[in-house]
């Protein structure tokens, strides 16, 4: 189940990012200014104990709608957490016929691989793009 982001998740969505990849870093206090919306296995509403399991940031820009961190927490990996975010994410950019774009760290072979899997094409290589000094792929798909 996806739902939109609310600030008393944010604590999870710490954690999650925190228990990820370490990169992109996320701006916390800026969440506001982008889409944001959080996956979970079973309904927050119904189910007291439900936390989220994954969740992703989205920057709607003229042309592409740019991933900026997409997340599953690693014990929650592998039961489609991250493909229902993906897809929602497509379907956003669907709706302003737009390309879906997302910058990988050269280190996340993991993602790299999972989102050739998807379609993903790697455009070019975008040198010192992460905090680290490494460099990052910049993926894309055409959604229709």
């Amino acid at each position: 189940m996806i739902v939109k982001y609310s600030s008393k998740w944010l604590p999870y969505l710490k954690e999650i990012s925190d228990n990820s990849f370490p990169y992109p870093a996320i701006v916390w206090p800026n969440l506001g200014r982008y889409w944001v919306k959080m996956h979970f296995s079973s309904d927050p509403v119904t189910d007291t104990f439900a936390k989220p399991d994954g969740f992703y940031v989205l920057n709607q820009q003229k042309d592409a709608m740019q991933i900026l961190k997409l997340c599953v927490h690693p014990l929650c990996r592998g039961k489609g957490a991250g493909s229902n975010l993906l897809h929602d994410i497509e379907l956003a950019a669907i709706a302003v016929q737009s390309l879906v774009v997302i910058n990988v760290h050269e280190m996340d072979l993991c993602t790299i691989y999972w989102l050739q899997k998807r379609g993903y094409k790697a455009v070019r290589v975008e040198r010192n793009l992460f905090s680290d000094g490494r460099d990052g792929y910049s993926f894309c798909k055409g959604v229709k």
